[in-house]
């Protein structure tokens, strides 16, 4: 089996800014990073990792609530955007010249202003053994091929100190392919786009149509991400390292295989 269909530059695009950043700024990306804060038991000055961090909507909340937040993504656009977002709520400052001697032995330390944005693949993460928390939110794992994503998980564990803990927000596959998968739509004024989806059992995957209408321009996008029930990517995890494997639901509750929306899989490096 080949690698699956994914146009990243046709949907991590100026479009998906312009129809997801109404939705998922604001009131919901504090309801989110309350959610980390209290999941990851964060604590001022902690080093996070926000990995696919795209606009940077959560680490740029997290930063706000005390965290020394450093956000990864692949899309340059993405991440303009994101330290434009800081700048806007002054969340970016110089550190001390103290403070970049010290950054200078550990440029990922707290020391460095907070969020910082680095442009990168996370299957070749920068990084060793630099952060206490790694957070992979809005379903931003599972895009690869098998191969690639489970060395995203290696990756990860790499990157965290011992006993750090990571965080990844997946669907819940068990859900999702249990109900009739209508399509989705997404608006913004007079604009739209939608998407039609369906599971290929063979590979494991949600694939996806999106057709996005906007002015007087239509185009059509394909990309498929992996689904995931738990044991298998509690399987997945500890192969790459991680241990005390757990689950929750999208509030933090008790994760319902048949039921939860999301499953937010924690696990301990």
């Amino acid at each position: 089996m080949g690698e699956p269909v994914f146009e990243r530059e046709e949907v991590f695009d100026r479009d998906y800014l312009y129809f997801y950043v109404p939705i998922v700024d604001g009131e919901q990306a504090v309801e989110s990073a309350a959610l980390l804060w209290r999941l990851l038991r964060l604590r001022p000055a902690i080093c996070v990792l926000d990995l696919a961090c795209g606009h940077g909507r959560i680490a740029n909340e997290l930063a706000a609530t005390g965290a020394c937040v450093v956000g990864l993504d692949r899309e340059e656009l993405f991440l303009r955007y994101a330290v434009q977002a800081a700048r806007s709520r002054n969340l970016l400052s110089l550190p001390s010249s103290q403070d970049a001697a010290d950054s200078s032995r550990n440029p990922f330390s707290s020391a460095v202003a907070s969020p910082a944005y680095v442009q990168g693949d996370m299957r070749f993460l920068p990084f060793s053994q630099d952060f206490e928390r790694v957070v992979c939110w809005f379903s931003s794992f599972g895009y690869f091929g098998d191969e690639d994503n489970r060395k995203v998980l290696g990756e990860v564990h790499r990157s965290l100190c011992p006993g750090g803990l990571f965080l990844l927000d997946l669907q819940n596959r068990e859900r999702l392919v249990g109900c009739s998968l209508s399509p989705l739509s997404m608006e913004n004024g007079e604009d739209c786009i939608v998407d039609t989806r369906w599971y290929d059992p063979m590979s494991g995957r949600l694939e996806t149509t999106r057709l996005v209408y906007r002015g007087k321009k239509q185009r059509r996008v394909q990309f498929s991400v992996r689904l995931f029930s738990f044991p298998e990517i509690r399987d997945w995890l500890r192969h790459a390292g991680f241990k005390n494997v757990r689950a929750v639901d999208e509030q933090g509750g008790a994760y319902d295989p048949e039921k939860s929306y999301r499953m937010i899989v924690l696990s301990e490096a």
